[in-house]
């Protein structure tokens, strides 16, 4: 350290590095979650820390903390009613920095992937990933990300593990320096439990596992010409760390506006991040590295002073819609419409009456609960199609990925360029095009430029007898090109304008290199009278 000053940091609970993760698991995780799970309310455990401090044995080693949290959940579903337990595994990709043009500054971009589907090859890019939607009763959710129904805890397990192991694919290509390479890879694993009462009220809990990249401190750019090889060339600003950092700042300060949208995985974790979700984070040191270890502390600090407003996300959709259709129906009757109107059927002009406007949200709002109701069944039907073929039709429409595109231009062999040459003898009209659409063009055209030579008439250095071996005057040009459109009546009007445009280059190339010899002449008399005038001043 550059001082001998002494910081002190208070936190609720303290691990050593020689812990076990049963150890961090029983005093601070298992507990919480189950809590979470009786009364319905969702949770969020968190890794964070700078690189190389274990994050990722923590939450995703064989005995870490997405397995064990899995075993807390069944353990602790409510019992009584329906239950829905499923599972779902979301990739953010942080791109490497690319050039901008427009601010001359190096970009980074963040990719959404969908963790139960296969991991890319090298050589796939990101299509753009997965988009992220706001409900507007649900808060942030990603669109297309595959949300799996679990029956026990080993099927939950085996679904984590194809997650886990594609997140190790995925962080294995960065770095690569491959097409479609990522730079930084941070995984969220999410499983929801869905709980029916038998009056009909529905409670979702999320528990969520953050596994979040590791931290770099940032460190200027040597001066310079930068190697493709130094540390530096590859190194760029995760985004999603940086917007990561700069929520907790704002939330700690309670300013007005918080940045939740400065990256896609902010976004989905708004609700541990100031919300009403409860926040366990997790906070690795670097014992080794006093700025890392001291930024670190400080976060944590930061994260202590969060105040989160925890409250269960529970409805029952019969009564909530019945409700909004009964307020819906005298607005209906008193504006002479069908009670069972539908909001589709409302035409709202320029100018509408306050009744047609609250009519229409009370029918969307009652319309978009309807939807809402039909998700458990949605959630089932699409959980037996993913388990009918293990994912392979999912995999085949997924839209987080670009397929690897095969060359547009393959190498041909000798036989197939003899063959090719073979077929241009024949002639071109009414034949099909070779593999090397090439060599076929060029050969069309060598055609086509001997076709207007013989075509063409003759020239005026061939008929310049006509005129009595004097030059061509304006009027002979404009006399043969007449002759010759007489005489090329069969030809096609390109190859008329082609055989005009070459007699009028000729003319013209004639004209010069006349200008040029009359030129050429005067200066010859121009120098052998000053020689004579020299010869006769020395005599």
């Amino acid at each position: 350290p550059k001082t001998t000053l002494t910081k002190k940091f208070k936190f609720e609970k303290i691990l050593r590095p020689e812990d076990s993760n049963a150890e961090l698991h029983a005093q601070a995780i298992s507990g919480e979650v189950q809590s979470a799970v009786v009364a319905g309310e969702s949770i969020t455990v968190l890794a964070f820390g700078a690189r190389g401090t274990g994050k990722t044995l923590t939450m995703r080693s064989p005995d870490g903390l997405v397995m064990r949290v899995a075993e807390d959940i069944f353990a602790a579903v409510p019992k009584g009613g329906q239950s829905l337990v499923s599972v779902s595994c979301l990739l953010s990709a942080v791109t490497p920095p690319a050039q901008s043009n427009l601010t001359g500054r190096q970009v980074t971009h963040e990719v959404l992937l969908d963790g139960l589907l296969p991991q890319g090859e090298t050589g796939e890019v990101y299509r753009g990933g997965l988009t992220v939607r706001e409900h507007p009763r649900k808060g942030f959710f990603v669109e297309g990300l595959q949300d799996i129904e679990v029956k026990d805890l080993a099927e939950c397990r085996e679904y984590l593990e194809v997650g886990i192991r594609n997140c190790q694919l995925e962080e294995a290509r960065c770095g690569t320096k491959g097409e479609g390479t990522p730079l930084r890879v941070h995984c969220l694993f999410t499983i929801r439990i869905r709980h029916r009462t038998p009056e009909g009220e529905e409670t979702v809990t999320e528990v969520q596992l953050v596994d979040l990249a590791g931290w770099i401190r940032d460190k200027p750019a040597p001066k310079g010409k930068v190697s493709d090889k130094s540390e530096s060339g590859i190194v760029g600003e995760d985004m999603v760390v940086k917007a990561f950092q700069r929520i907790i700042g704002q939330l700690e300060q309670k300013a007005s506006h918080i940045p939740y949208r400065d990256s896609k995985m902010t976004r989905i974790l708004k609700p541990a991040l100031g919300g009403s979700a409860t926040l366990v984070p997790i906070i690795h040191v670097a014992l080794d590295n006093y700025d890392e270890t001291e930024a670190m502390l400080a976060l944590a600090t930061k994260m202590q002073a969060l105040k989160n407003v925890i409250a269960p996300s529970t409805i029952n959709y019969t009564n909530e819609i019945r409700a909004l259709r009964e307020q819906a129906r005298p607005l209906a009757q008193q504006l002479g419409r069908d009670p069972d109107v539908r909001s589709a059927d409302l035409q709202i002009g320029a100018v509408a009456s306050d009744d047609l406007l609250q009519l229409r949200e009370l029918l969307v709002s009652a319309e978009q609960l309807e939807k809402d109701s039909m998700s458990w069944q949605e959630i089932q039907t699409s959980s037996r199609d993913f388990k009918r073929d293990g994912g392979r039709s999912a995999a085949e429409n997924r839209v987080d990925r670009q397929p690897k595109k095969e060359p547009r231009f393959r190498e041909i062999s000798d036989e197939e360029f003899k063959r090719a040459g073979s077929n241009d003898s024949k002639g071109h009209k009414g034949e099909q095009r070779t593999p090397d659409f090439k060599l076929k063009l060029r050969s069309r055209q060598q055609d086509d430029n001997s076709q207007v030579s013989s075509n063409r008439p003759p020239t005026l250095q061939d008929d310049n007898s006509q005129t009595g071996g004097r030059r061509p005057a304006a009027s002979d040009i404009g006399m043969k090109t007449t002759e010759s459109q007489g005489q090329a009546a069969g030809v096609k009007d390109i190859d008329s304008i082609s055989a005009k445009l070459a007699m009028l280059q000729e003319a013209k190339a004639e004209k010069d290199m006349d200008s040029i010899s009359s030129k050429l002449a005067e200066l010859q008399m121009r120098k052998g009278s000053s020689s004579r005038l020299r010869s006769m001043s020395k005599a």
